[in-house]
């Protein structure tokens, strides 16, 4: 079986930087880190930031640039 993954979200100025490991089936499918529904990790980097949840993935893109976080 072939393994891959997705480009880096990532910005020269980040500070912090989030390594995981290679996504799983499902976030393949619906091409997004950590896509699984039960997955938290969106859930709670929102809650960090004290900023609104949203599902879509450019501003989950956003919300991790803007806070200076490379995943």
């Amino acid at each position: 079986m072939d393994s891959y993954s997705f480009p880096p979200i990532v910005q020269f100025d980040a500070k912090i930087l989030i390594l995981g490991t290679m996504p799983g089936k499902i976030s393949l499918e619906i091409n997004e880190y950590y896509g699984y529904k039960n997955n938290a990790f969106w859930k709670i980097m929102f809650d960090i930031f004290e900023t609104e949840y949203s599902k879509d993935n450019k501003i989950k893109q956003k919300l991790l640039k803007n806070n200076n976080i490379a995943l």
